[in-house]
């Protein structure tokens, strides 16, 4: 697992910070629209939030 500290605005422009563990690659565009769209989910949204930062974290 990769594990990171992910800051995004929901389509409502609320900006939020979290850390996420994911087998997903964050430094690809398969891996931020994974993870956006993921992260919509958990907030209950129909569209996918936008990423604005990724930082990685050491295992």
């Amino acid at each position: 697992m990769n594990h990171y500290h992910v800051a995004f605005v929901d389509n409502e422009g609320t900006f939020y910070s979290a850390s996420v563990e994911t087998p997903r690659d964050l430094f690809t565009t398969a891996g931020i629209d994974g993870i956006a769209e993921e992260l919509a989910e958990r907030l209950d949204q129909d569209e996918p939030v936008a990423v604005i930062s990724v930082i990685p974290l050491k295992s």
